[in-house]
């Protein structure tokens, strides 16, 4: 691992322009962090449509809700985070190295060496929806679609 105080990281310009497993992989994690989520933050949302749920008498919705609730604090406790993951999928090359490795284990790489570098999580969702704004079609709509699907 290297360290920079000033990193220069390259993004691909937008979803549509990066490559296809890229593509693919921003996607998946985009959709998997709205569903589930993956902060405190996410925790106390969840808790929180899980007891409007239970006060309306909704069983279904409760255990699907309790069941995202199940995963968010999965990920949390295994440190995995899908929108960090997304991020790193969108990278084109930090300080001149190409991170071309969509595994998720080169995902995990890449993640680690920008936070290595000073990228914050603050950041990495802001980069995300930057770039979900660039793109062509309205994946924000798409994502919102998605997280009002319960699993």
């Amino acid at each position: 691992m290297f360290y920079n105080k000033k990193p220069k990281i390259e993004y691909h310009e937008s979803i549509e322009s990066c490559p296809i497993r890229a593509y693919q992989k921003f996607n998946s994690y985009m959709i998997m962090g709205n569903e589930t989520g993956d902060s405190l933050q996410d925790v106390y949302k969840r808790i929180d449509t899980l007891t409007a749920y239970i006060n309306k008498n909704d069983a279904n919705n409760t255990q699907k809700e309790l069941n995202n609730l199940k995963m968010c604090l999965h990920h949390i406790s295994i440190e995995y985070t899908p929108f960090g993951l997304a991020n790193a999928a969108m990278v084109k090359s930090i300080n001149g190295l190409e991170c071309t490795d969509t595994t998720e284990e080169g995902l995990s790489k890449t993640l680690d060496l920008l936070s290595a570098n000073g990228m914050t999580y603050e950041q990495i969702r802001e980069k995300n929806d930057e770039l979900k704004k660039k793109s062509s079609f309205s994946l924000k709509r798409i994502l919102k679609r998605f997280s009002r699907l319960r699993i």
